[in-house]
């Protein structure tokens, strides 16, 4: 049913009539499947990541085709998503496993991107790898407001993936505010003694260990989202609370899934 936004905001302080009737009011809240979030529907931030479910459905239903030619890799395989471009009229680069790892990580390198798509062929084609985060990835990197546009936007887009066999973490875009860009990866800096950390990466680690737990939050709400994904919201260690687009990485996955997309929007 779509969302009336001329509707009185739904209480969500107690429990529906009809769970309580199958739950029984007394254990509702203990031994029954936890309900989904209410949220408010008519906000931007609620607006915007409705938009990228209905992209997510369109996915498992084979109605939406996503991009898949490059233009020409380079050395080390990175490409433009071609035909791809941002607000400020900038190309998108292919989240390859490069795009989100750093090369210069000593004689070991660094090898904890997950790929979003494969590396392209002789002819510009690449393979997607994980259908609904490559989406998360191009619905973030194409409506993401600038610098110079985001003032005063209530529904600035953030996004990343998550693997929780791993801890792993890493971001479809820069965030200079929180020293993070993509080539930095959580379990890189979670497998380096501390010792070992500059005091950049401390502080990479620091805003992405905010982010990881952020995660597991909208995770535990969500309950084992996946499909066309479930909308939460949580707050972070810092009290920031944030608007959740939470879903599993790809749409082949029918259990043991570890791998999750987050969309997510800052509120003010």
């Amino acid at each position: 049913m779509p969302c009336n936004c001329a509707e009185k905001p739904l209480d969500v302080t107690k429990p529906s009539e009809s769970h309580k009737k199958k739950c029984g009011p007394s254990v509702c809240h203990s031994n029954c499947c936890p309900e989904e979030q209410e949220v408010d529907c008519c906000t931007p931030a609620f607006l915007r990541l409705e938009k990228l479910r209905n992209g997510w459905t369109n996915i498992l239903t084979d109605s939406l085709e996503l991009p898949t030619v490059g233009d020409a890799s380079d050395a080390d395989g990175s490409f433009n998503i071609v035909g791809v471009n941002d607000r400020h009229g900038d190309p998108i680069p292919g989240p390859t496993d490069n795009l989100f790892s750093n090369d210069d990580q000593g004689e070991c390198g660094d090898e904890n991107g997950i790929a979003l798509v494969s590396s392209t062929d002789s002819s510009g084609n690449f393979t997607i790898e994980l259908d609904l985060a490559y989406y998360a990835y191009l619905f973030t990197n194409t409506l993401r407001y600038t610098h110079e546009q985001e003032c005063g936007k209530k529904d600035q887009l953030v996004g990343w993936l998550f693997d929780t066999s791993d801890e792993n973490l890493e971001i479809f875009q820069d965030l200079p505010a929180l020293n993070l860009t993509t080539n930095v990866n959580r379990e890189t800096l979670i497998n380096k003694k501390a010792d070992d950390l500059t005091r950049q990466q401390k502080k990479q680690l620091y805003s992405l260990n905010i982010l990881y737990k952020l995660s597991l939050k909208a995770l535990a709400k969500a309950v084992s989202p996946r499909g066309e994904g479930n909308i939460v919201q949580v707050s972070d260690k810092t009290g920031q609370e944030w608007l959740v687009a939470i879903n599993a990485a790809d749409s082949e996955v029918e259990c043991h899934n570890t791998k999750y997309v987050i969309v997510a929007v800052p509120l003010c």
